[in-house]
């Protein structure tokens, strides 16, 4: 099962702000093609529009390099979780 993480500056909680920047964690079937991976995520009824406010990720991470790379050209964010200074 494909795991996608995003760090998500406008995280919602059944449709209600979150306060800072949140992770949102997707866990996507195992059973869905590079296609239907990309646009669990993407579509506008999609994982990342039903759990933010915000037009993209701050950053991605998942455990399915090629699906994080094709979402981070998407939405134009990083690859991999900033370092905490």
């Amino acid at each position: 099962m494909p795991v996608v993480r995003f760090g998500n500056p406008a995280a919602l909680d059944a449709g209600q702000p979150l306060a800072g920047e949140q992770v949102t964690t997707a866990h996507l079937p195992e059973s869905y093609s590079d296609t239907q991976l990309f646009n669990a995520v993407t579509d506008p009824q999609g994982v990342w529009r039903a759990h933010s406010d915000a037009s993209a990720p701050a950053w991605i991470e998942s455990d399915d390099l090629h699906l994080a790379q094709q979402l981070s050209e998407h939405y134009a964010c990083p690859i991999g979780r900033p370092e905490e200074s």
